[in-house]
């Protein structure tokens, strides 16, 4: 054993030396993932490095920006932050600290960081443009314009700093200098669409739609599938009249986000306009299932239902809009016009009287002198308004983080025998298996599978599915229990491990069985038993519409009794994590999940866990377990930091 046990440290060291002679491979190989936008594999290359060398601050940084990159800004901010503990005068770390703590509305901070770095450097002019635009976050025109002037003091060539002093300029009513600012950032880099995009907005604003025109066709021409650039020139066709080719322009944003909400709600406007009345209401439909909080979409498609004499649907929405919004004038107004033509002379009586009595308590507050300016107090719902849609255009749009996936907890793990001398690329080290494996006389092994339903490839999988017989073997038994269990036949494969032997690996895999058994029957019988997050992060449900909910006791049973058995076995937590979260027992879930990390470092542990304290609204952990799992490898995790963990 202890010849053993020195071999073991001995490869360890080994291992270890020929890593660090290699450091300096890996970082190439990362920074070359990060010039070629593969950010998740630029995190795969840094963490390694980091797991020989932890104290090497450059790869936290460069993890850091492989992070922020993918829209993970708490998992960048905490890598930039390890990067200065290690080394206090990391300049380029506070920089980008700074950058990230401003992505995160965390201004204050943002503005310390962006102060210690300038300390450190002040000829570094990207700080003072970072500093610039979280003074224009702030509505700071002002100290933002001096920045990106003290910027474009260290570097008179920079095109960002005159792009953005340009937003500063356009908030400060001088478009003079907005407009001449982005021909001198068009002139030094030509081929920047968002420049063309933003000259392309002064000259919306300056009412001259032919050249804003020109200029978004320039900057679809170097950035053709920017929904943002289509949105806004729908918006400048529209102002020349030009409605077919607004509709078009809304169209491709749909299709290249179906749920931009806010794209689809301008085409009903348009739709409305031009007399498409039941194809608006369809896109109204749409907005009001995306945002059925918009006061907007109920007020205007209760126009529409006028326009083609559905009354009632009129009022229904017009309630609406009013039960949201109740100060809303205008539809007080309007819903006592379709009382009156229903019939109903009393309430429409009354909502007229209701909204002068709005309207007289508007004009005390504000200074218009008009009738119609006080009546349409819809002028002032923007605050209230929340279109939820964003234009996924700040990172290559075919990104993990874009992609529509859905948000569901990882599934349970399984385990199976295989031969002694299988050996599988990127198998997970669990160390209570590992344990098992030196301890048995067994000539073969338990390795670690996810369960996927109806799987026929598996290693493990036996020839004939009713191979078993009465004399078989030990190992045949488990291949066939699992093969029925993966198959659907439940029953045959708990029967088939139905004995006395009290094992902590047959009570594991029994219990995860049966788990598995109770989704089945219960989505037959349509629950919903798995945890599912929707853009509200409300939407965990193991009940029918019934009231019904499915009961885990059983399988909980077993793997707690499995654990009882072997303390350290890290995924009899993690699969009982999974079923006290499906049972809506959060607290006792996160418990197993935390420990299943104590043991294992379970990727999908962190995941699970992560989800569930997002929806518990413990936003910030559970966004860092999210980054934590991404870090190991679950892709999946920015498309969750995307959606739940960055602040549109």
């Amino acid at each position: 054993m202890k010849k053993l046990s020195f071999l073991l440290v001995f490869i360890l060291i080994a291992i270890t030396l020929s890593a660090q002679l290699n450091i300096k491979y890996f970082i190439g190989r990362g920074k070359a993932a990060l010039m070629e936008s593969d950010y998740t594999e630029a995190i795969n290359r840094f963490t390694r490095i980091i797991e020989v060398k932890p104290e090497f601050a450059q790869a936290y940084f460069l993890r850091g920006i492989a992070k922020y990159n993918l829209g993970d800004f708490i998992g960048a901010r905490e890598d930039y932050s390890k990067a200065i503990y290690i080394n206090p005068f990391y300049a380029e770390a506070y920089h980008y600290r700074g950058l990230t703590k401003q992505q995160l509305n965390d201004f204050n901070d943002a503005m310390q960081d962006f102060e210690e770095a300038l300390l450190m450097d002040p000829t570094e002019a990207m700080v003072y443009v970072h500093r610039g635009l979280t003074y224009l976050f702030n509505d700071k025109y002002s100290e933002a314009r001096n920045d990106f002037n003290a910027a474009l003091r260290i570097d008179p060539n920079l095109p960002s700093a005159y792009m953005n002093r340009a937003i500063a300029f356009l908030e400060m009513n001088d478009t003079a200098a907005a407009l001449a600012d982005l021909n001198k950032s068009i002139k030094l880099h030509p081929y920047n669409h968002e420049a063309f995009r933003r000259r392309g907005l002064v000259f919306y604003l300056k009412g001259n739609y032919k050249f804003a025109l020109e200029d978004y066709n320039r900057a679809l021409r170097l950035d053709p599938g920017n929904s943002l650039i289509v949105y806004q020139r729908a918006l400048a066709k529209y102002k020349k009249q030009d409605f077919e080719g607004a509709l078009e322009d809304y169209n491709t944003v749909i299709t290249l986000e179906p749920k931009n909400a806010l794209a689809i709600y301008n085409r009903g406007l348009l739709k409305s306009e031009i007399g498409k009345y039941n194809d608006a209401i369809d896109d109204y439909d749409r907005v009001s299932q995306l945002n059925p909080d918009n006061v907007l979409v109920y007020y205007n498609r209760a126009g529409v239902k006028i326009e083609i004499g559905d009354l009632d649907g009129a009022l229904k929405d017009y309630d609406k809009a009013i039960e949201i919004f109740p100060d809303f004038a205008t539809a007080y107004i309007n819903r006592s016009i379709v009382k009156q033509k229903l019939g109903d002379a009393k309430q429409a009586y009354f909502d007229r009287q209701k909204a002068e009595k709005i309207i007289d308590e508007y004009k005390k507050t504000h200074n218009d002198t008009t009738y119609e300016a006080f009546r349409d107090t819809s002028r002032n719902l923007a605050q209230l308004v929340d279109f939820n849609s964003e234009f996924n255009n700040d990172f290559t749009r075919d990104d993990i983080q874009n992609t529509d996936v859905d948000i569901t907890l990882k599934n349970n793990y399984i385990i199976a025998p295989a031969p002694k001398d299988y050996n599988q690329e990127g198998l997970i080290f669990i160390a209570a298996l590992f344990e098992d494996e030196k301890q048995s006389k067994q000539n073969w092994k338990w390795i670690p599978e996810k369960w996927v339903n109806d799987s026929v490839d598996l290693l493990y999988m036996p020839q004939a599915m009713d191979s078993l017989k009465y004399n078989s073997s030990t190992y045949e038994k488990y291949k066939f229990a699992i093969a029925q269990g993966l198959q659907n036949n439940f029953y045959k494969g708990i029967k088939a491990l139905d004995d006395q032997n009290v094992d902590w690996k047959r009570l594991f895999i029994i219990g995860t069985i049966k788990a598995q058994m109770k989704d089945y029957i219960g989505s037959a019988e349509d629950f919903n038993t798995q945890i599912k997050l929707n853009a509200d992060v409300g939407s965990i449900s193991n009940t029918t519409s019934d009231g019904k909910s499915v009961d885990y006791t059983d399988p909980i049973v077993d793997l707690s009794k499995s654990i009882e058995l072997n303390p350290d076995f890290s995924l009899a937590y993690y699969n009982r994590g999974n079923l006290y979260c499906k049972e809506r027992s959060f607290k006792k879930g996160i418990e197993d999940y935390t420990k299943a990390i104590e043991i294992d470092q379970l990727p999908e542990a962190y995941y699970n866990r992560g989800l569930t304290l997002i929806f518990l609204k413990e936003t910030e952990k559970g966004c860092l377990d999210i980054s934590k799992a991404g870090e190991m490898g679950i892709k999946e995790a920015y498309n969750v930091i995307k959606r739940f963990c960055v602040d549109e």
